[in-house]
């Protein structure tokens, strides 16, 4: 049912992000594309954002905690070798957790992979649900073009099939998902990766018939538009979770 709005603003305030980076045999040939990524996006943050690093191989770990200098991050980064196994998923979760000490009320979750994954403990569907839950929207940089170096051998399976499991984890959290094939545009994936980060709108409205039931409520967001207008795309949360009898209301 049409929802009438009762706030809405443009927001850009500080973010605190969880910057997960696949270093896993997958990326054999591609760190160096990854690292690039990273360097350009930390152009373009701000200093009161803070971020962390979390890597990837046959697990995934908190490998430095929050700063607000991302030169830490790319030093954290230059002797990084690509191998093992990719758990994926499971950094998901761990990322969310880890927001929960973030210092900035708004939060994100970059995630730059190839999307392959064949490690993880979590299951897509429990992916699915946590980033209903987090409040943090995922964004997702696809690194899609293979390597055709000798160490990195042949695709594999989750290789190919990465690009669609990184969209399908961002797909219900509100945020963007990038799929690059070309080194020419990491630097413009970037801009926009921290662009869309910082500059969003807040929508608030009276939820119909809110019972504390601690149930999932779908959301639409659609905009109307005269002819004359530009074409518009818009990125939204999917929906968010009642609090329960026994949570407080905020």
């Amino acid at each position: 049912k049409e929802q009438s709005i009762d706030f809405f603003s443009r927001e850009d305030s500080p973010v605190s992000i969880a910057l997960i980076f696949d270093t896993s045999g997958s990326m054999a040939g591609k760190l160096a594309r990854a690292s690039d990524m990273v360097a350009s996006f930390c152009g373009y943050l701000n200093p009161e954002d803070e971020l962390f690093l979390v890597t990837v191989q046959k697990t995934a770990r908190v490998a430095m905690d929050y700063t607000s200098n991302c030169a830490d991050i790319q030093n954290g980064l230059l002797f990084s070798k690509a191998a093992g196994l990719t758990a994926l998923l499971d950094a998901v979760p761990l990322a969310v957790e880890h927001l929960k000490a973030a210092h900035n009320r708004r939060k994100a979750v970059l995630m730059i992979s190839d999307g392959g994954e064949n490690a993880s403990r979590m299951r897509k569907a429990d992916i699915r649900r946590l980033a209903r839950e987090a409040g943090a929207p995922i964004y997702a940089a696809a690194l899609t073009q293979f390597s055709s170096s000798p160490e990195a051998g042949s695709p594999t399976r989750e290789e190919i099939y990465g690009p669609r499991l990184l969209h399908d984890i961002i797909e219900y959290s509100g945020g963007r998902y990038w799929e690059i094939d070309d080194n020419r545009r990491l630097t413009q994936a970037a801009s926009m990766m921290a662009a869309e980060i910082h500059d969003q709108y807040v929508i608030g409205f009276r939820a119909p018939d809110a019972g504390r039931d601690g149930k999932y409520r779908h959301i639409s967001v659609k905009v109307s538009r005269d002819s004359s207008s530009p074409r518009l795309s818009v990125f939204f949360r999917t929906g968010y979770y009642t609090p329960s009898e026994s949570e407080p209301l905020w």
